[in-house]
C-alpha cells in the first residue's frame, strides 16, 4: 500500500507511507539501479527537510491507514528516559485508542530503525475531531498522554491519506 497526502494542520508537511512485508525487502529495492529513477520522480514534491523512518509493527496497519483521517505521531525520548517505561505507556495508550469512539483499530506503533530514541504511532479515525475528543482533558487517554509527555517529546499531524492507484 502506498499513501500520499499533505498534513491537515499546515498543508505543507507531506506524508508518504509505504507498507512493506519487511525492512529487508525495502533495502533490496534501494540497492536496485532503478531506485534512483524512483527517487528522482519524487524530488519535486519535497521542498524542505526530508525525514524517513522505518518501523516494524506487529499488527496490520492497513485499517488505520485506510481510515478517513489518519493521525501520525512522532515521539522522541527525552535524555535519560526509560525505553521500557515509554513502551509500557504506549501499550496502554494503544489499548485505549483502539477502544475510543471513532477509532479504526488497530493503532500501530514502533521504534524507528534509523533513530533508536524515536518512535512513530499511526491511528485511524472517522474525523480529526474524533481524535481530539478521545484525548481531551478528563479522559483516561489524556492522563496516559500526559505520562508519555514526561518521558518523550511528541509531534502530531493528521492527514486524509489516499491510496495511490497506478
Amino acid at each position: 500500500m502506498l499513501l500520499l497526502r499533505l498534513a491537515i494542520e499546515d498543508k505543507k508537511t507531506g506524508y508518504f507511507v509505504s507498507v512493506w512485508e519487511s525492512y529487508e525487502l525495502h533495502q533490496k529495492l534501494i540497492k536496485d539501479p532503478s531506485y534512483a529513477g524512483i527517487v528522482e520522480k519524487l524530488k519535486p514534491a519535497v521542498s524542505g527537510k526530508f525525514e524517513r523512518d522505518h518501523i516494524t509493527v506487529s499488527k496490520d496497519p492497513n485499517a488505520a491507514l485506510s481510515s478517513p483521517a489518519v493521525e501520525f505521531v512522532a515521539f522522541t525520548l527525552k535524555d535519560g528516559a526509560s525505553a521500557e517505561k515509554f513502551s509500557a505507556l504506549m501499550e496502554e495508550l494503544g489499548k485505549g485508542l483502539d477502544l475510543a469512539a471513532g477509532a479504526h483499530p488497530p493503532s500501530v506503533w514502533g521504534q524507528s530503525i534509523e533513530e533508536k530514541n524515536k518512535y512513530l504511532l499511526v491511528v485511524g479515525w472517522d474525523t480529526v475531531e474524533s481524535h481530539w475528543e478521545a484525548v481531551k482533558e478528563g479522559t483516561g487517554l489524556y492522563t496516559t498522554v500526559g505520562q508519555i509527555k514526561e518521558v518523550a517529546d511528541l509531534t502530531i499531524g493528521h492527514s486524509h491519506v489516499k491510496k495511490h492507484e497506478g
